[in-house]
């Protein structure tokens, strides 16, 4: 009994080591790109041509930013989400930046790849292909990386890694319920 107690106590501590290392990894993130400081501005191309633009574009809005890939299986099951959010939400209180960042692969252009994406998937939000300079911005090396922007602003929320639909619309609601300075 007394090994495999000390495999267990063992197994555990590496454990505990492995998940504080991702923890502070995770708030130091969150710390470097701004969480609590004014977003970020970027211009970026749209798949529709009339909507490039960024975040700053949308002072008065609760923002939220998806930085996605079509071959990220978590980036594929969030996009009925944000779908919903999309419906959900009035224009004037909320706009979805769903930020593609697919390295150009010469088969197809990246264009012609989100567009069969968006297809397939039945999306009506709008897309925006990052040239790299969203994704710099906002320190995005692993996806999927979801940005909350306030009405004034200001970063709110960061999640670098799968969010959930629960979650992301407590925030949006809480930040669509607060008055608008001008």
């Amino acid at each position: 009994m007394g090994k495999y107690t000390t495999h267990i106590a063992l197994a555990l501590l590496v454990g505990l080591i492995v998940y504080s290392a991702w923890d502070s990894s995770q708030q130091r993130q969150r710390e470097q790109f701004g969480v609590g400081e004014t977003a970020v501005g970027f211009s970026i191309p749209a798949m529709d041509p009339d909507r490039g633009g960024g975040p700053q574009d949308h002072l008065g809005k609760v923002v939220v930013l998806d930085f996605w890939s079509t071959y990220c299986p978590p980036c594929r099951r969030a996009m009925p989400m944000f779908q919903r959010l999309f419906a959900h939400y009035r224009p004037e209180d909320f706009h979805l930046f769903s930020i593609n960042v697919n390295p150009d692969e010469g088969r197809e252009s990246r264009r012609e790849l989100v567009a069969r994406f968006r297809d397939d998937f039945r999306l009506s939000f709008p897309m925006y292909l990052d040239t790299g300079e969203a994704s710099r911005a906002y320190g995005v090396d692993s996806i999927p990386h979801v940005v909350v922007i306030d009405r004034q602003g200001i970063v709110r929320h960061m999640h670098i890694a799968e969010v959930s639909e629960r979650e992301l619309t407590a925030e949006i609601d809480a930040l669509i319920g607060q008055p608008v300075e001008r």
